[in-house]
């Protein structure tokens, strides 16, 4: 089926996963970091409505002073509501539980021009397996709307999963002020996203009876550009904070999300 408005809904969704834009210098004399991290967002449209928040825990590490390699591992909560999803015969309201990630960020940072830098990154993240989805409401839609189920019988008897992965590339300005690095990013994101609906026997025979029928899989592969502006500040002796940040107003839809991210050097010793 067409999930356009959920795909793109996953794409906002993994944006500040790649705000990671070049650190605050701390290639010149800590070339092993940990970022912590924590995001918010929130997207509303006419058809989708996403509140995520998401924990990022990733160490760094420099070779030499413009390669920075950086796995990462997350834990991320989220509720969606879908409605007038096209081919889906209901409107759901979902909450994924607090759920894994694991991915990886390489850079390559060009050389200073004056105060300016380019930095080019690549980002893959995944997590560990389909996360089995709580759903909270439902509304019956066309041939549904004949079957006796209740919300409490779809979380008995259908199971729904929920599996991603996504890929990205990006171009990142800034310039140095200071201690203060600001920031403007623009990339190209990739992401495979599906719910898998699992009805068990006793909801099958019930569909069946009134020749309803759902799919193994609602799936869509796209692609979409982003942006991210923020700042990264250096307090000295390789500690630093990432603030960072996005607005999107597109058609009826509003995406705000903002991040913020302390990065603590780990060869003091």
């Amino acid at each position: 089926m067409k999930l356009s408005a959920l795909v793109l809904g996953g794409v906002f969704l993994l944006i500040p996963a790649s705000a990671h834009a070049d650190g605050v210098d701390q290639e010149t004399d800590r070339p092993v970091h940990l970022a912590a991290g924590f995001d918010v967002l929130s997207l509303r449209s006419s058809s989708i409505s996403i509140t995520r928040t998401r924990f990022t825990l990733s160490p760094e590490f420099t070779f030499g002073s413009r390669f920075l390699v950086a796995p990462l591992v997350r834990m991320s909560s989220t509720s969606f509501d879908l409605r007038e999803q096209s081919n889906l015969p209901l409107d759901l309201s979902l909450t994924l539980p607090w759920e894994p990630s694991l991915g990886s960020r390489v850079e390559f940072r060009c050389p200073d021009v004056w105060r300016f830098r380019f930095t080019f990154r690549g980002e893959f993240e995944a997590p560990f397996a389909q996360n089995q989805v709580h759903i909270d409401s439902y509304t019956p839609k066309r041939e549904l709307l004949a079957a006796p189920i209740d919300v409490d019988t779809l979380r008995n008897h259908v199971q729904v999963n929920h599996l991603w992965r996504t890929a990205s590339s990006s171009l990142v300005l800034s310039a140095r002020i200071g201690p203060v690095r600001p920031y403007v990013e623009f990339g190209y994101m990739m992401i495979d996203s599906s719910l898998a609906l699992s009805p068990d026997r006793k909801a099958q025979s019930v569909l069946e009876a009134r020749k309803v029928r759902l799919d193994r899989f609602y799936q869509e592969g796209e692609s979409s550009m982003f942006y991210n502006v923020g700042a990264h500040i250096n307090f000295g002796n390789g500690f630093g904070a990432r603030l960072g940040g996005a607005y999107v107003p597109y058609q009826d839809k509003r995406f705000l999300a903002g991040e913020a991210t302390i990065v603590i050097p780990l060869d003091l010793f």
